[in-house]
């Protein structure tokens, strides 16, 4: 309480400035809060505003593309071989599991075995281990 007695007198007008009389620990984490919704708030403002002049079509590519550089990232092996067979990354396949059936493109394969398929509704990833055949189709 002295030093604070000392700053005023030292500094008359400066008073407004000593933190520790006039600010709590719920004013400065009111202060953070706010700040953080605030910036929330400016970043959806501006992703709005990237979006405003797309037609869903455009943003339904802009998101495809995304996805798939995605899937370029995590498999980035580009061939692989199974029964024999070579198959590369964009062939148009056919891949049959032990649960299920499902068509697309081939994006890839990982260091663990695990490939990546872009069909029409979403991205397929499934181990090698588990797959009974792979059909390659015609485009």
């Amino acid at each position: 309480m002295q030093t604070i007695m000392r700053l005023r007198q030292a500094m008359p007008f400066s008073d407004t400035y000593i933190l520790g009389e006039y600010l709590s620990f719920g004013d400065f984490l009111l202060a953070a809060v706010a700040a953080i919704v605030l910036v929330w708030f400016v970043r959806q403002i501006t992703k709005a505003k990237r979006f405003f002049g797309m037609t869903p079509e455009e943003y339904r590519t802009m998101q495809i593309n995304r996805i798939i550089q995605r899937c370029y990232l995590l498999f980035p092996k580009t061939t692989f071989c199974f029964d024999g067979r070579t198959f590369k990354r964009g062939m148009l396949i056919r891949v049959t599991t032990r649960t299920q059936t499902f068509e697309g493109r081939l994006m890839g394969l990982n260091d663990d075995n695990v490939f990546c398929v872009l069909t029409q509704i979403h991205v397929a990833a499934d181990i090698l281990d588990n797959i009974m055949e792979i059909m390659e189709l015609d485009e």
